[in-house]
């Protein structure tokens, strides 16, 4: 009796190992976008990485008026766009027939605000600080118009610490190569090469003192006042890696300067599978942001660090809700 109760202990203690070896597998579920961990050298505008910041974008404020007549639009408490009289075309610069067309207006102020829009601050791998980013466009019924090259937007923005030596740069979808590193092939900034320009104004009343910018634009879409971040620091390249199945496909990464409107979107290098930004002066403060969608679900990563010379780090991103990431942007 003693041998058979041995024997049973024995095959109890079997099945428990079995089941416990069993459980500490990981099982590959086949189609499941968690066990995607590879990247792509040449990555698609269709990619994760790209459209998930459709879901983060604010309605633009909306409003009309007629095209034989000027327009002020008081978009915010900071934001003022002047509308000259007869200054619409259509597309293809052919007089627009009279009547009310409507104009939608988008604000990029706040340092989270370029990262929910994915227009960071830099011009060919150029760090940037900027001002604001705008977004103008016109429209009859769902047709987008043009405005007319003799005639300019008037932008009139409210900044307590204004920067000097701005220059108006344009947004393009399609930029040019070849590309220098840190360049995004789907969107950079391009230097006005019209008679756009960009003054910064005081203005003394009873109320008090009033500072900001004065845009004179030629184009619509995109648009940015900014200047060169000249730093005397020697400049380095930041990497940080993620989880590994955290890829470029599905991921975008972010270096915001702190206390500044320098906002870097860091490349994808299938290589060593990691993100990396050139020219980041060393001893800059720095906040890294990761944004990702994994099949339907949302990641957000955080980190702050101060970069030394050839900086690595580490960012491990949590599950949240697209709720929980815009209220972090709006207060980044």
């Amino acid at each position: 009796m003693k041998n058979y109760l041995i024997l049973f202990l024995f095959i109890c203690l079997v099945a428990v190992a079995c089941s416990k070896e069993n459980s500490d597998l990981f099982v590959l579920y086949p189609g499941n976008p968690a066990n995607d961990t590879t990247w792509s050298s040449s990555l698609s505008a269709n990619s994760s990485a790209n459209t998930l910041f459709d879901a983060l974008a604010f309605a633009p404020f909306v409003d009309s008026f007629s095209v034989t007549g000027s327009a002020l639009f008081h978009v915010s408490a900071s934001l003022d766009v002047a509308i000259p009289a007869s200054c619409i075309t259509n597309a293809n610069g052919s007089p627009v027939t009279p009547g009310k067309v409507r104009v939608e207006i988008r604000h990029v102020l706040r340092r989270g605000d370029f990262i929910r829009y994915a227009r960071p601050t830099t011009t060919y791998g150029k760090l940037m600080e900027s001002g604001s980013v705008f977004e103008i466009k016109f429209f009859r019924k769902d047709q987008e118009l043009a405005l007319q090259t003799d005639k300019k937007l008037i932008l009139t923005l409210k900044d307590p610490d204004p920067v000097n030596n701005m220059s108006v740069f344009f947004g393009t979808v399609s930029p040019q190569p070849p590309f220098p590193v840190g360049t995004n092939p789907f969107f950079a900034w391009a230097t006005s090469i019209d008679s756009s320009f960009v003054t910064t104004f005081v203005h003394h009343d009873s109320t008090g003192t009033t500072k900001g910018y004065q845009l004179f634009v030629g184009k619509t879409n995109w648009i940015n006042c900014q200047v060169p971040f000249d730093n005397a620091q020697p400049k380095t390249n930041i990497t940080f890696t993620l989880p590994p199945n955290f890829t470029n496909k599905n991921t975008a990464v972010f270096a915001v300067v702190k206390q500044r409107k320098i906002i870097v979107q860091l490349n994808g290098d299938v290589a060593s599978r990691s993100f990396f930004a050139p020219n980041i002066p060393v001893g800059t403060a720095i906040q890294m942001v990761t944004l990702s969608l994994i099949g339907n679900q949302y990641y957000l990563g955080f980190k702050e660090a101060n970069v030394s010379q050839d900086f690595i780090g580490i960012i491990n991103p949590a599950s949240k809700s697209m709720a929980e990431i815009s209220r972090f942007l709006s207060g980044l």
